[in-house]
C-alpha cells in the first residue's frame, strides 16, 4: 500500500482503502480503479491523499506444482464453506474446485510448502 497525494494520482490506480469525507460519508470504496473523473471528484471533495495498491509481481503457481497433501487440506477447508450447498451440483463443484486451486496457489505463494 502506498499513500499518494491526490495531485499525483493517475487513472488506472486502485484504492487499497475506502475514501471518506470529513463526516465519514463513503466517497469511493476500496478496490475502486480510479478514472480521470474519480480523480477530479476527489480533488473537488477536498481529499488531499489516498491509499493505493502497489503493484506486486505475482509468482504464478500451477496446480501440478502443489503437493497433494496441501490440495487435500485446502479441499477440506473449502468444503466447510459449502456445507449448506448441494455439492453434487456441477456448478457448485466447479466453484469449489476453483476456490481450492486459488487458495492452494495463494498458500504456495506465501511460502507454505
Amino acid at each position: 500500500m502506498a499513500h499518494i497525494r491526490t495531485k499525483e494520482l493517475e487513472a488506472g490506480m486502485t484504492l487499497s482503502m475506502d475514501v471518506s469525507d470529513n463526516n465519514g460519508r463513503l466517497l469511493l470504496g476500496k478496490g475502486c480503479e480510479l478514472s480521470d473523473k474519480h480523480i477530479l471528484a476527489l480533488k473537488a471533495w477536498g481529499v488531499t491523499s489516498v491509499d493505493i495498491e502497489e503493484d506486486e509481481p505475482t509468482q504464478q503457481v500451477t496446480v501440478s506444482e502443489i503437493p497433494e497433501d496441501i490440495m487435500e487440506a485446502v479441499r477440506n477447508e473449502v468444503a466447510g464453506h459449502f456445507k449448506y450447498s448441494n455439492t453434487e451440483h456441477p456448478f457448485i463443484q466447479a466453484i469449489m474446485e476453483k476456490a481450492v486451486v486459488v487458495k492452494a496457489a495463494e498458500y504456495m505463494r506465501e511460502g507454505g510448502h
